[in-house]
């Protein structure tokens, strides 16, 4: 056995508890949410070592200085500039319902509600492809494309082959790929003929070990959005990703069950202003110009249209814009809010504000799926279902396949749909961007396909859910300070 020097065994007790409590008094001034703070704390008190590179890696939400200052002055111009023209357009509505998440979106996230939209709901992902791949086809000024996954030699490959098509023609195609969900295509065959055919191929958020000291490696873009000539536009859940996504695996879950949007009309340009507020930082290329984004373009519809407002939200700015957005929903609400998401881990702000809706008689439901591409995150929902049982919350588990669409619906009246969950990820370090719909047709639309889930889901009652074993509830108590760390 090797010599061990005396002084070796104190020197390492007393840097291990400079360790843990060094680090637990930083937490605490860091003001953070008591779940979040309590399960850091627990963590580094318990496995301090551990603990300590856990919190280096994902403790700090680090953007770096050059993200966060750009972010906010591109953010005012670019938005500033297009209300203005928007307003000259005449395409800006204040809804007369729910105004008061209207004001508070376009505060925080600085796009005002538009009219003269046109809307039509997809959910299967090759119809979902399909009608991309044509719109391109059929596109004369330029193509924009963004997604968290495209999962290649799927279906989608087919967009990436319109695109080359397109770029042959001579329209303006841009393309930005997450680097951690599309690192696959980035590094393809397929992006390198994009790339030769003159289609900008861009990552977003590239990973970088030398940044780590700087920047949180797994804030990730999750946003959904493709726009065609400026007038056309697809946002929701849907990856770029067929049937077969999901399938396979040491953990098939699949097929994913998503539900987007097509919109004709301003709000494309909306949501365009989005990708290019990601595409000046990510992919280097400064819009000195807004005006070729943003051409005169007709209401489509007959009357006003359907009512759109495009809501990013994102670490740095506009930080849990839709978190506010839908705790000011469900308090608003009378009558009933439908929701469905696939991941769902929130904070007491959530729970409470969905317990007390149920318990002034507004009919709350929540549909999860019963199996999803997490275990963690699905055992830390189900931490939570006694509080929300017992207010009179109903829960659904979808049990065919992966439910991913996000949707909620108050009242008929207003609806969220895009592509952010509802957990902390979503909330607070993810970059997303959701629709608020103020139109009761769309409404009533979504309502329905929520219901169509409900109908193929497993309703939990309270007795139902009290009779599971005790292991299962530790191990969801368990993995809630997990979900809460990560």
């Amino acid at each position: 056995m090797p010599w061990i020097p005396d002084w070796l065994a104190p020197v390492l007790f007393i840097t291990d508890w400079v360790l843990r409590l060094g680090l637990s008094v930083h937490i605490i001034m860091r003001r953070r949410p008591l779940a979040v703070l309590l399960s850091w704390i627990t963590l580094v008190m318990v496995a301090p070592f551990v603990g300590v590179i856990a919190y280096l890696l994902f403790g700090e939400l680090r953007l770096g200085p050059d993200r966060v200052v750009w972010k906010k002055r591109f953010t005012r111009e670019l938005f500033e500039r297009a209300v203005v023209r928007l307003g000259v357009q005449g395409h800006l509505q204040a809804p007369t319902v729910y105004t008061g998440i209207a004001a508070y979106n376009t505060q925080a996230g600085g796009l005002p509600p538009v009219r003269g939209n046109k809307v039509a709901i997809i959910t299967q992902p090759s119809r979902f492809i399909d009608r991309i791949i044509a719109d391109i086809d059929a596109s004369q000024r330029r193509a924009c494309v963004q997604t968290y996954i495209w999962q290649l030699g799927s279906k989608a490959d087919g967009i990436g082959e319109a695109l080359v098509r397109a770029a042959g023609r001579g329209v303006e195609c841009r393309v930005l790929l997450d680097d951690i969900g599309s690192r696959s295509v980035l590094r393809s065959p397929l992006a390198r003929r994009m790339s030769n055919a003159g289609v900008s191929v861009a990552p977003m958020l590239p990973v970088r070990i030398w940044k780590l000291p700087f920047r949180r490696l797994d804030v990730r873009n999750h946003r959904k959005i493709v726009v065609i000539d400026d007038q056309v536009a697809y946002c929701g859940s849907h990856n770029l990703a067929d049937e077969t996504f999901g399938t396979s695996g040491r953990n098939p879950v699949g097929p994913w069950i998503d539900a987007s949007l097509r919109i004709e009309g301003p709000a494309a340009q909306m949501l365009q202003l989005v990708f290019l507020r990601d595409w000046e930082f990510d992919a280097g290329e400064r819009i000195e110009h807004l005006e070729p984004f943003m051409p005169p373009i007709a209401s489509v519809a007959d009357d006003d249209g359907v009512v759109l407002q495009v809501l990013p939200s994102g670490p740095g700015i506009a930080s849990r814009a839709f978190e506010q957005a839908l705790l000011t929903a469900l308090y608003t609400a009378q009558r009933e809010v439908a929701m469905c998401t696939p991941y769902f881990v929130p904070e007491d702000a959530m729970l409470s504000a969905m317990g007390a809706a149920a318990r002034r008689g507004v009919d709350i439901r929540l549909t999860l799926p019963r199996r999803g591409d997490s275990l963690i995150v699905a055992a830390a929902a189900r931490s939570c279902f006694d509080e929300l049982l017992e207010a009179g919350v109903r829960l659904f588990e979808y049990r065919p396949c992966m439910l991913h669409s996000k949707i909620i619906v108050a009242d008929g009246e207003v609806a969220f749909t895009g592509s952010s969950n509802l957990d902390m990820r979503s909330f607070q370090i993810n970059y997303e961007v959701m629709l608020t719909i103020f139109d009761r047709e769309t409404c009533n639309s979504l309502a329905r396909l929520v219901r169509t889930y409900e109908a193929d889901s497993r309703e939990l009652t309270p007795e139902l859910w009290s009779m599971r074993p005790l292991l299962h509830r530790l191990g969801h108590n368990l993995a809630n300070l997990a979900g809460h760390v990560l």
